[in-house]
This record gives structure tokens, sequence and C-alpha cells, in this order.
């Protein structure tokens, strides 16, 4: 469970390849010590989308694996 989460910006690095990923970098400064959490959800900014979130393109992460 995560709780007071924040909202980093991170960079378009790498178009895709053959394998169609695309990568990101970003940074994150670790503010406290002990165990941290951490859960990365990417979304396209653009200025023609009003809910980036209605595009069907969320993939949420696994837990069965």
């Amino acid at each position: 469970s995560i709780s007071d989460g924040t909202i980093e910006k991170m960079d378009y690095e790498q178009s895709p390849g053959d394998d169609g990923e695309h990568w990101f970098k970003g940074r994150m400064a670790c503010k406290m010590s002990g165990r941290q959490g951490l859960a990365v959800r990417v979304l396209p900014k653009h200025a023609d989308i009003t809910n980036p979130c209605d595009l069907g393109l969320i993939l949420w992460e696994d837990k069965t694996n």
C-alpha cells in the first residue's frame, strides 16, 4: 500500500525496435530511510487528450508471476 505518493516526470529515451519496447528515464529522490514502495504508471500527454485513462492503453502489474 502506497500512501502520499508523488508524480515524477519521465523523459522518452528510445523508440521501439523490433521488440516494440519503449524506454523512459526519470529520477526520484529518496527523502527518507526505511522500507520504500514504488509503482510506475506511464500516461500519455498531449494537448488533444482530455483523459489519458480513456485510451485503453494502461497495463497494470501482473501479481501472478
